[in-house]
């Protein structure tokens, strides 16, 4: 019965330990695609993203 436990508490880690990449993939693409529509919205102002760090704790950009 313990093997049973310390699988479960295995997958519970290994799932939790997962979702904060999940969470920064979503995001991500979430961001690229806001940018996109702000730039099909309007023809004169532009958004690029130079560049797009995902990290453990957060996520840093570059907007110009």
């Amino acid at each position: 019965m313990n093997t049973k436990w310390m699988i479960a508490g295995a997958g519970v880690l290994a799932v939790a330990g997962g979702l904060p990449w999940v969470v920064g993939y979503v995001t991500e693409q979430q961001w690229h695609q806001a940018t996109a529509e702000v730039n099909d919205a309007q023809p004169f102002l532009r958004m690029e993203t130079d560049n797009y760090e995902r990290g453990i704790l957060g996520a840093r950009s570059e907007v110009r």
